[in-house]
This record gives C-alpha cells, structure tokens and sequence, in this order.
C-alpha cells in the first residue's frame, strides 16, 4: 500500500507539471499514451486522476472556465465549440483548477474511455459559451444539446461494448436505442446509464447540487460514493448532496426543467445567491457585494424567453426589497437596501 501512495504522488506531480507548462505536439502524444497504457501503474495512474479531480470539487468557480481556455491548446482534443468569453463573480486565481478540467478533459477521459477500445483513440471537446446552447450529434446518432459554460467530451468512434461521454456543466440527452451497448454520462459525482432515452443532467462544478431528470424511458443512476443504484421513471428527479452525499429522489414538473432549452429561466426555492451564480451563465455579467447584502430566504421565479437583464434584476430587487444594484462595463453592483 505505502509503494501504491508513493507512486500515486509522484504521478500526481507529473500530472501537474504536465499541465502547467507548454509542450511540443510529440510530448503530449508521449504523455497521453503513457496515461493510457495498462501496463505502466494503471491503478496508480487512475487514483491520481480521479483524487486530482475530486479535491476540486468545492473550489471551482466561472474564472476557472477562463484558467481552462488558456490551457486548453495544450490538449490532443478536437475543438467544435465556440470561443467563449468569461467573466466571474470571484477574481481569484484558478490556474490549479482549471488545469484540473483540462485532465479530466483529455487524460482522465482518454485513459478511462480507452481501457475498452482496441483502436487508438481519438476525442472531441465540445464547448458552449456564456448565454449560448448547442447541439451535437454523437457517434451513434444520439443527440446532445448543451447548456451555457458547459463542456461535453466522447470519442469519434464508441466501444463495442458501451458508450461512454464526460460532462461538466448540463445538457439534455436524446439517446439512440442500443440494447447491447448501454449510454453512459459521467459526472464527477454521477453515472448515469440508459439504453435508449431522453433525459436531463445538470452537474457544474460550482453548484451544491448535481441532479439528473428521466423524460422518457428509463435510466439507472449510480453515485460513486455510494453502491446503491437508483432507476428512475419518466418526470423523476434525482438529486445528489455535495457536502451530505445524500440522495432524494422527487416528481417534478418537465416544463421546468427543460426551460433552459426554451431561453426561459425558472427558478424554484432558490436563494438570491444562487440566482445570480446561474445568471452569470447565461449574461455576460459579473455581480459584485458584500458578505451580508443578500439575505438566505428561498424565492420561485419565472422569466419569459430571452428575457432582457436589467428586466430580470427589477423584478428581483422588487419582490426581494432587501438590495438595491447599478450595471455598469458588464459588473453588476449589489448593495444592501437602506
């Protein structure tokens, strides 16, 4: 065990080294491949990846979406997103972070994803961009429409086996059926498996929460923390505790959920808080206040399609009457109402 630990950490800080400083095209292919063969400290090299990526999960914030897009020339993936512009709520360095993503990204992915493939490997990234959504149409024929600042990896050619995709942010899931090769979506908390469905996952790094919504069909929910498995009916919702680890499940209304891919904004039993996190992903707006200028009460809103910002915030400050705000150079202002 104590060797396992030993060679763990030191491929840790070959990880880290790997990520933060430029390399030639031969270099990263070297890297990549040693990643991803079996026979040189699989496990280790596994662990490594996998406690890099959780002792990130309650550190991330939007700035480290502009971290990753300094980075992300670095990887061996195929680009078909948009170049995204980023603005954060914190102005504190992420680089570690984002560095991070950018493992799970190429290394963690390629080397998971190629333990069940013969053929050499190649992965595409797709990145959608604050305020804009996208659709991909995977391998298979299953289609993928993404949410704002969220990125999907899958390979350009599935397993005989599985298919396997990565996802960080949330996205809508309309998969083919394919009863010998289950669909699988990897979160950093979640798998969720199905063999021919349509449903919802949201995981952001920075969100307390990582839920999944089965529309129709039927899928099989597994945390990586626990060994239950859950299978979810059409409207079901399951929801994951970051801090408890606890799971519930509920009936929730579809229309909801789906909104997003509408341009239409509901928000149920949220704080203000956390309004404005989500916010932040679909304007192009940074909101700055002070410790005590929001209070903790839950709210439910609901906003038309497409709606205008400073219409939002109104209707936000008027029914909250505890904070008043300015928008100025693409910052939003918060102060507490006198």
């Amino acid at each position: 065990m104590k060797m396992i630990i030993e060679t763990k950490t030191y491929i840790q800080k070959i990880l880290r080294i790997f990520s933060s400083t430029p390399h030639d095209q031969k270099t990263i292919e070297d890297v990549h491949r040693w990643l991803i063969d079996d026979s040189a400290h699989a496990a280790e090299k596994e662990a490594a990846l996998r406690e890099i990526w959780d002792n990130t999960e309650n550190v991330w914030t939007p700035q480290a979406w502009e971290s990753y897009a300094k980075v992300r020339e670095k990887i061996n993936l195929r680009n078909t997103g948009r170049k995204a512009r980023f603005v954060s709520l914190q102005r504190k360095s992420l680089k570690y972070a984002a560095s991070v993503l950018l493992l799970l990204a190429s290394a963690s992915a390629s080397y998971f994803l190629a333990k069940r493939s013969n053929h050499e490997l190649i992965l595409t990234e797709y990145f959608s961009s604050i305020g804009d959504k996208g659709t991909v149409i995977l391998p298979d024929g299953s289609r993928v429409m993404t949410n704002s600042t969220t990125l999907l990896v899958y390979p350009d050619a599935f397993a005989s086996d599985v298919r396997t995709v990565y996802l960080v942010g949330e996205a809508n899931f309309s998969v083919q059926k394919d009863p010998k090769r289950p669909f699988i979506v990897k979160t950093d908390q979640l798998d969720i498996t199905a063999l021919g469905t349509q449903f919802n996952v949201k995981s952001y790094p920075d969100d307390p929460f990582v839920n999944t919504t089965l529309i129709e069909g039927s899928i099989q929910v597994k945390s990586k923390n626990k060994p239950d498995v859950r299978v979810l009916t059409p409207g079901e919702q399951l929801v994951y505790d970051k801090e408890t680890r606890n799971i519930q499940v509920s009936v929730v209304d579809l229309e909801d959920v789906t909104a997003w891919q509408r341009d239409e904004l509901v928000f149920k039993s949220i704080e203000i808080k956390d309004i404005l996190r989500m916010l932040e992903r679909k304007y192009e707006i940074t909101f700055q206040y002070k410790s005590g200028t929001l209070n903790n009460d839950k709210y439910n809103f609901r906003f038309k399609e497409n709606a205008p910002l400073d219409e939002i915030m109104d209707i936000i400050q008027t029914v909250a009457n505890t904070f008043d705000y300015t928008i100025k150079d693409k910052v939003c202002y918060l102060s507490k109402h006198p």
